[in-house]
């Protein structure tokens, strides 16, 4: 068997072990473009408290790491290759906060961005196409409105992505081989001297 059928580095002629070809799906990243916010300005309403907090309670943090909803899409052909793309993007939040008797009390929030951008976006092909949002944010600065409302002032950073999948066709070495298991064996120094019965 060919040593280029492991996984890594192929050494010599990489068309040796080729024996196959495979049809597979696979999702491609058409176009895409980041979004930077600092210092924003946001209110949140805060909601499912890990616990009812004794109030006036401080604001210690903020914190967002994931996909975002989309609401209001648009996808609006351009002159040339672009298309206008609006939408809202809606993060859920967690947020930290200490209340009057010094407890640690966690919540959820949303946090929404409204873009307008241009992206090359294949109006023309057979395949769908999607807009996918991802972000993260995060906030130390902050203050609460009323018990349920925060002012925070946050970093955060947006990625959209337009995706399409597709079927593609690869050559392969075949399918995956995997070495036998080897077995941790402790270095136990006098024990294995020892009889395993004894008077």
């Amino acid at each position: 068997m060919p040593n280029n059928i492991s996984v890594g580095r192929i050494s010599g002629n990489p068309l040796c072990g080729l024996c196959e070809k495979v049809c597979v799906e696979v999702k491609t990243v058409i176009d895409g473009c980041k979004s930077t916010y600092e210092n924003e300005s946001m209110q949140i309403a805060l909601t499912d408290f890990s616990a009812s907090p004794v109030y006036p309670a401080v604001f210690n943090s903020l914190y967002a790491n994931g996909s975002a909803v989309l609401s209001g899409l648009s996808v609006q052909p351009t002159q040339g290759t672009r298309s206008r793309v609006r939408f809202t993007a809606t993060l859920p939040v967690s947020v930290n906060l200490t209340d009057s008797i010094g407890s640690l009390i966690t919540a959820s929030g949303e946090i929404s961005f409204y873009k307008d951008v241009l992206l090359n976006v294949p109006t023309t092909s057979q395949a769908p196409f999607s807009v996918e949002v991802a972000g993260i944010a995060s906030s130390s600065v902050g203050s609460f409105v009323s018990q349920n409302l925060i002012n925070v002032r946050m970093c955060a950073v947006l990625v959209t992505r337009i995706t399409q999948k597709r079927e593609i066709v690869i050559p392969t070495y075949g399918e995956c081989v995997y070495p036998e298991c080897r077995e941790y064996l402790p270095q136990c120094s006098g024990l294995d001297e020892n009889p395993t019965f004894t008077d």
